[in-house]
């Protein structure tokens, strides 16, 4: 992971990079793969603020009352020119029923441009590694017009030639955002 993040600081112009590293979902993996997936990430917290230094804010989205208190201190989704988001305890389909909750807790009317609002913009681009072909509640909401690109690797092998490959890849798509 932080070969990515450096290599993103430095050579891309990719304003945001959303890196999803813990689902909703993967609380059902065992207690101990948990506990370990969450150390990690705690101690790669450091690592990232080091690499990322006043180029980028690392902000978080997802749920935060369930993860360790190493990583409760992340802050929120804020505006900035550059920021590496990262999605722990994520999942979309979560994020849309908070998203609509609340705006009915507003006495708003719930419409797209609504939920749009709430939720924020979405991805151009995802890479989805380890040879799925689906988007298992990634961004969801957002995600109706990006483009997606499947590696066969694991994430944690996932390195700058495959990172620098998709954007190529990307770049060289058409997009028509439903036109």
């Amino acid at each position: 992971m932080p070969q990515i993040v450096r290599w993103w600081i430095a050579e891309t112009e990719i304003p945001t990079l959303t890196l999803w590293l813990f689902s909703t979902d993967n609380w059902k993996r065992s207690p101990e793969e948990v506990a370990a997936l969450m150390q990690i990430y705690t101690e790669m917290i450091p690592i990232l603020r080091e690499i990322t230094g006043e180029e980028a804010g690392i902000s978080h989205v997802g749920r935060k009352d369930r993860l360790p208190e190493g990583l409760q201190g992340l802050p929120g989704t804020t505006p900035g020119a550059r920021r590496l988001r990262l999605a722990i305890d994520y999942g979309g389909q979560e994020e849309i029923v908070a998203a609509v909750g609340r705006i009915i807790a507003r006495g708003e009317e719930v419409t797209r441009e609504r939920i749009s609002e709430e939720i924020g913009e979405g991805p151009d681009l995802v890479v989805r590694t380890s040879g799925e072909q689906r988007l298992s509640g990634f961004l969801l909401w957002g995600s109706v017009y990006c483009e997606i690109l499947f590696l066969s690797g694991l994430w944690p092998d996932a390195g700058r030639g495959e990172m620098e490959g998709a954007v190529r890849e990307f770049e060289g798509r058409g997009r028509r955002f439903g036109g």
